[in-house]
């Protein structure tokens, strides 16, 4: 899960409420 997440882009990470410090 988190390596799918790694691959989403900022955008989609946003869309979904996260940000790239929540999935690294």
């Amino acid at each position: 899960a988190c390596q799918a997440l790694r691959r989403m882009s900022d955008e989609q990470l946003r869309d979904i409420g996260l940000e790239k410090k929540d999935v690294e």
